[in-house]
């Protein structure tokens, strides 16, 4: 009973670890904007509980894959010292993990790539867990304490949640309930049955197929109506703080651009656009205006940086409604700021309304030139040296508030005075440029600029200059130790927002002209049935604000949105052809963007290009290799983990025979009765040795049937409760009997399988 006991044990650690795997990881992704199949979760768990069944099995492969991961990591790591750590695959990795970190965090854009790397982690994590509380010793409080937060905090906290995956954690923890009595009544010494919990796994297993069979929520339900209004009213602070809490560790509590996509490896400048359709905000306003979510104004070569981050609160209670600016006859102060802004003539004022859903922020996002702002609710607001405007706490789900605005033009429409104003010496860091810049960029701005009467002009030219330049969401990576805005002026020559707006503000500091660097949205091409602006990722924009005649003037360098904001047909000439192709996958944000009208003539897409039969036996000689080098990893995995295992039984046997021929003796006899289970002879519960003996008579008979089983019991019987010593005949029989009946089970076609599982598989004879 020994090892039929030990064999469910692996069994219930094996199944129940895997649907408990695959039940918390689904419910963790569940909440999450991460998409992995269920077939790709189920995968996963298994390979997991598997990889810690092999690692968990005893103290040896602890030791050994103990062992084996320290010395690899040593070995890794003097590699890496050896290249002071530039190795490309450690860079490129690095990056990537820095950027998952941040988008898990909510401040970068989502890649695809990512959804099967943060599963296989989640997953990896939750396998952990439940083989330390299964495997190495079980806990039913720690399991339970752990699934039922996993499960019930998507409740509470109003995120989506897996119905699929709360059913299975329910029927894991009867499951688990049943074990712990079990182990209760192991402790109390009262009747028991082992294999209950074991038992129970059928049911959990038809339950996997039920589960399965409902349906999974995809929507993401709000505090607006409904029992969580009612759980979040009578709680207060307190729930949403812990509502707060939870939503800012996996979310960004203010607006990033590397959030929307817009954004390179590692928060540097540039490279392919990782875009998407996420929700930011629904703008109520009579026509599109530019929204700005982040001012910035430290430029690295290849990021821009935020200095003036420090903030203070705009008023010391909340309140609904903050003014922004003071009126005089021609003038506004904006407050904290003391920047004058005067106008020939009154600008005309507009409204906005801003509605953030449930893509809770602290951002603040403003028109150009705020005068008040007014909120639904309470809200205490902070200004940071550079303008931004912050919420004290994140804005709950369907914050909303109204702006109002002086309406301005982008350019040389928005200045409508002559003459230059002093700058104040706050104003250095936006004429900051590093060091290592290189002199061709200064070159480029200073001869541009040489006929320019004033900076108004100066900063017109280097606008039109730029928008020669191509635009596209696919723009060659900057190699890295390159200025950013070197490159794109002098060998990349096409690219996005980011590289017009970076470009712009750099030169513009080379002309001795003060910028920042503004990134927010700007307005889709249409409004939505409601009458609003539905804005996503795809509207995520930067562009350049100068300070000339003591105004901060705003700059469109990205030609098509310079002609979109004037309701212009942009032409097709400004972009890149894989931007206009028929067939291109932009073609859906070029429409939104009011960069292509519907009825647009767009040039024919490229046809296909056929694989020669030289090409398509490669290919399949490729995809043969490759599956022939799968096959042999995987046979090679099988062999490591066989080789370890037959190694271990190879130890734990030659240390049966450096034993006293005393504790020899009983190991053997043992690992004998342990081998006529085989035979569906086994030793019944509460039989002694010398009753069996006598009940299988000759059955068992070795060493040319001079041996029976009566006679190895007498042996044991010796060893085990005798005083005389065991000789070394007696011991060498023993062991010959052990080897004779291995043989004896090797030989009959019957006992075959079931003896190579035992010995080749379970080393348990």
């Amino acid at each position: 009973m020994i090892t039929k006991t030990k064999v469910l044990n692996h069994l219930f650690f094996v199944v129940m670890g895997i649907v408990y795997t695959y039940a918390l990881t689904t419910s963790i992704l569940s909440s999450t904007s991460l998409f992995a199949a269920p077939e790709t979760i189920l995968f996963l768990s298994c390979f997991c509980i598997l990889i810690f069944y092999i690692y968990f099995f005893n103290k040896y492969t602890i030791a050994f894959f103990s062992a084996l991961i320290i010395f690899v990591s040593f070995f890794v790591f003097f590699i890496l010292l050896t290249d002071n750590f530039e190795t490309e695959w450690f860079v490129a990795v690095s990056d990537y993990l820095y950027d998952m970190y941040w988008f898990i965090r909510g401040y970068f854009a989502h890649d695809e790539s990512y959804d099967y790397t943060i599963t296989c982690g989640v997953c990896f994590a939750v396998a952990l867990i439940t083989s330390l509380n299964i495997k190495v010793r079980f806990s039913f409080l720690n399991l339970a304490v752990f699934g039922g937060s996993v499960i019930l905090i998507p409740l509470i906290m109003n995120y989506s949640r897996s119905e699929e995956a709360a059913t299975l954690f329910v029927f894991c923890f009867i499951v688990f309930l049943g074990k712990k009595l079990n182990l209760y009544a192991k402790v109390k010494k009262r009747s028991r049955n082992e294999e209950f919990s074991v038992f129970l796994i059928p049911v959990c297993i038809a339950v996997v197929f039920l589960a399965s069979l409902l349906p999974s929520s995809n929507t993401r339900r709000t505090f607006s109506s409904g029992t969580s209004a009612s759980i979040a009213a009578s709680n207060g602070e307190a729930f949403r703080a812990i509502n707060d809490f939870f939503y800012s560790a996996f979310n960004a509590e203010y607006f990033t651009f590397q959030s929307t996509g817009f954004a390179g490896a590692g928060g540097r400048l540039g490279g392919q656009v990782n875009a998407n359709g996420q929700f930011v905000m629904e703008v109520y306003a009579d026509e599109r205006v530019y929204l700005s979510g982040s001012v910035k104004d430290k430029y690295t070569g290849f990021s821009w940086e935020n200095t003036k981050r420090e903030s203070r609160k705009i008023s010391e209670t909340a309140k609904e409604q903050y003014s922004l600016a003071k009126e005089n006859e021609n003038s506004f102060t904006i407050e904290g700021n003391e920047i004058f802004i005067f106008f020939a003539d009154r600008p005309e004022r507009k409204k906005v309304t801003i509605d953030i859903g449930t893509a809770r922020t602290q951002s603040i996002f403003l028109p150009p030139y705020p005068v008040n702002i007014t909120f639904k609710e309470p809200v205490g607001l902070l200004r940071s040296e550079s303008g931004d405007i912050l919420a004290q706490r994140i804005l709950d789900n369907y914050a909303a508030y109204t702006i109002e605005y002086e309406k301005s033009h982008f350019g040389k429409y928005f200045i409508t005075q002559t003459g230059e104003s002093a700058m104040p010496e706050s104003f250095e860091a936006y004429l900051s440029i590093p060091e290592n810049l290189p002199r061709r960029v200064r070159d480029l701005a200073e001869e541009l600029t040489r006929g320019a009467a004033s900076n108004e002009g100066k900063m017109e030219t280097l606008v039109d200059f730029l928008h020669g330049f191509s635009y596209t969401l696919e723009p060659e990576n900057v190699p890295r130790g390159r200025d950013f805005v070197d490159y794109f002026l002098f060998d990349g020559k096409e690219g996005y927002c980011t590289y017009f707006a970076s470009a712009l503000a750099v030169m513009g500091r080379c002309a001795g002209i003060p910028t920042r660097y503004i990134e927010g949205y700007v307005m889709p091409n249409k409004k939505n049935a409601v009458g609003a602006y539905e804005v996503t990722n795809y509207q995520a924009h930067a562009w350049v604000e100068a300070y000339i005649n003591g105004v901060w003037a705003a700059f469109e360098p990205t030609a098509p949105f310079a002609y979109a904001e004037n309701n212009a047909q942009v032409p097709s000439s400004l972009f890149s052809p894989n931007m206009t192709a028929q067939e291109s996958p932009y073609n859906n944000y070029m429409s939104q963007m009011g960069f292509m009208q519907p009825n647009q003539n767009l040039p024919p897409a490229a046809p296909p290009v056929a694989l020669t039969a030289q090409e398509e036996a490669q290919l399949k000689i490729q995809l043969a290799i490759t599956v022939i080098l799968a096959l042999l990893l995987f046979s090679f995995i099988l062999l490591i983990v066989f080789l370890i295992l037959a190694f271990a039984r190879k130890i734990k046997f030659r240390r049966i025979n450096k034993s006293s021929n005393r504790d020899a003796v009983i190991s053997y006899f043992a690992h004998i009765l342990k081998a006529t289970k085989v035979y569906t002879y086994p030793i019944r519960k509460n039989e002694t040795v010398f009753t069996y003996a006598k009940r299988v008579g000759r059955r068992f008979a070795f060493i040319n049937e001079t041996v029976i089983m009566e006679d190895l019991a007498k042996i044991f019987s010796k060893a085990s409760y005798g005083n005389n010593e065991i000789t070394d005949e007696e011991k060498n029989r023993m062991k010959a009997c052990y080897e004779e009946i291995l043989e004896m089970l090797l030989l009959y076609r019957l006992y075959k399988p079931k003896f190579m599982l035992y010995k080749y598989v379970l080393f348990k004879i």
